[in-house]
């Protein structure tokens, strides 16, 4: 597999300039940016996120529960997070609970050891052991209805 540190030598650049390209934050000039770019393509550099994930203590994976898969405020919620994950770079872990919390607690855990960045329950009680099995730092949001949406929490 190809490092940043391969893009880095190959563009002739740091492979912190690596990562503020690949990211696309500032600091680096057109000229650098399309030899970073160039670079990119021509090994054919795909992002590790599991190096993401052990430098930023977070994941690109959003849990997404819901007691029912054919139930249709459920489809309608999965499709959009679906999209709107994939536009921003998040993989969605789906999870069917069904009526069991002990399903949801699992799930929870999963997510935790997998430093979900976010959760979203459909149609679940986000309560104080909810909260607890995920950790201070994961938002989660709760979903009752379509037009209804809890802040993160």
């Amino acid at each position: 597999m190809v490092t940043i540190r391969d893009v880095a030598k190959h563009a002739g650049v740091s492979p912190a300039t690596v990562s503020r390209v690949v990211n696309g934050l500032v600091g680096y000039s057109d000229e650098t940016r399309e030899r970073v770019e160039t670079a990119v393509k021509s090994l054919s550099y795909e992002t590790d996120y599991l190096a993401r994930g052990l430098k930023t203590r977070q994941t690109s994976v959003i849990g997404l529960l819901a007691p029912m898969v054919s139930d249709a405020l459920a489809s309608q919620v999965m499709q959009g997070v679906e999209e709107e994950a994939q536009e921003r770079g998040y993989a969605v872990m789906l999870g069917r609970t069904g009526a069991k919390s002990a399903y949801i607690a699992g799930y929870l855990r999963t997510l935790r050891t997998y430093r979900a960045a976010g959760v979203i329950l459909i149609s679940a009680v986000i309560t104080p052991e909810t909260r607890q099995l995920l950790g201070p730092n994961v938002p989660v949001w709760q979903v009752h209805a379509i037009s209804s949406c809890t802040s993160p929490t």
